[in-house]
């Protein structure tokens, strides 16, 4: 089975290799079986912005309470509380805005801060950071990612595509990459599309909000190999340590549409009031796609397989599978559709939910069985 220790090897590709149909009888079917749902959120206060779940190699649990600017740390499978480090601040230890949490070498936890522009290095069971690198990059970013013990990508989805200010509509993820000490090395080493915001100039205000049928960009790295997944289709390419493509493949899966019922409840679920509140309404009734975004999220698991969460119809369980390089599926499972998983260790998967009975995201656990 795919969970036992294995050998992966690497496929240098080029072009777009189809994906196996779930079908086949040579993929494995797994269960996720829920072990664990973690809703005691630290200080009294309800978790609403959880952006990252990270786990190390002892399964110790880290989840970015970005609502309060702490990383909460949790004991193995059961989510036992351990401790809860950091601050909303500029100083050593705290932070402006988390953005990325990532588990590296000694399983030292690095944060990533978008608005302090910097990486927080935090050993296991350290009281206080290792070190903190300030990354040389005047944009504010989104995701900062270290790919090799010399080299950091960071992730800036607001660009703009041209040095015309006005087209708020033209926007692109530039991709940067720094050394190890945060300074430059190359910017605009990629660029990618994006259009996970709803973007509007009207009556003299330009708004920028979320879309609930946007498309995005998501991220992973795994033995010196970067990710990149943009969820308007189900399609992973592969980047070496320079960020130049080394293989690709896509998946075949029909996104489903958007009923008018979508839409009416995302508009009725949008809270500004006021100008800004008609201003968001009237621009996302304009920007409506026909479909949903084909894929819900991508990470890369301890063994080096790609999961990606394929997205069915609202309500309904959502299609996980998990790929090789070279693009066969070779185990899938059903997760509801509120779950978002995050990261597999052994038989163990970690995944943010949405739980109406909390109010919030909480953080879950599942075993896997096939």
């Amino acid at each position: 089975m795919i969970f036992k220790n294995a050998v992966v090897l690497t496929f240098i590709l080029v072009g777009l290799i189809p994906c196996s149909q779930a079908q086949d009888p040579s993929v494995a079917q797994i269960d996720f079986e829920e072990v664990n749902r973690v809703v005691d959120a630290p200080l009294g206060n309800a978790w609403n912005l959880l952006p990252h779940v990270a786990v190390d190699s002892s399964n110790s649990i880290y989840v970015a309470d970005a609502s309060n600017e702490i990383i909460v740390q949790m004991e193995q499978h059961d989510g036992t509380f351990v401790r809860e480090f950091g601050g909303e601040g500029q100083g050593p230890g705290e932070f402006g805005a988390i953005s990325t949490l990532q588990v590296v070498g000694g399983d030292t936890l690095l944060i990533s801060d978008s608005s302090n522009r910097r990486l927080t290095y935090w050993p296991a069971e350290d009281e206080s950071p290792d070190r903190v690198t300030r990354l040389e990059y005047t944009g504010s970013f989104d995701a900062a990612i270290r790919l090799t013990p010399n080299r950091i990508i960071t992730t800036d989805q607001m660009a703009y595509r041209a040095d015309d200010a006005e087209r708020d509509d033209d926007r692109q993820v530039v991709v940067a990459l720094h050394g190890s000490d945060g300074a430059m090395e190359q910017d605009s080493v990629q660029t990618w599309e994006t259009d996970e915001v709803v973007l509007s100039r009207e009556r003299g205000i330009v708004f920028v909000g979320d879309h609930p049928f946007g498309r995005e960009n998501k991220y992973a790295v795994h033995a010196e190999r970067f990710y990149r997944l943009w969820t308007g289709e189900p399609r992973v390419t592969i980047y070496d340590a320079s960020l130049q493509q080394v293989g690709q493949f896509s998946l075949a899966h029909d996104a489903p549409p958007v009923t008018s019922d979508d839409v009416d409840r995302a508009v009725d679920a949008i809270q500004e009031e006021g100008v800004v509140g008609d201003i968001y309404r009237s621009a996302l009734r304009e920007a409506i796609p026909d479909t949903w975004p084909s894929v819900v999220s991508m990470f890369v698991d301890d063994q080096g397989y790609i999961w990606i969460g394929l997205r069915t119809p609202p309500d309904t369980p959502n299609r996980w599978v998990q790929c090789t390089e070279n693009g066969d599926i070779v185990a899938e499972g059903m997760l509801p559709d509120q779950v978002t998983l995050e990261a597999i260790r052994g038989n163990r998967a970690y995944g943010i939910a949405e739980d109406p009975e909390y109010g919030g995201p909480i953080t879950v656990v599942y075993s896997i069985r096939d």
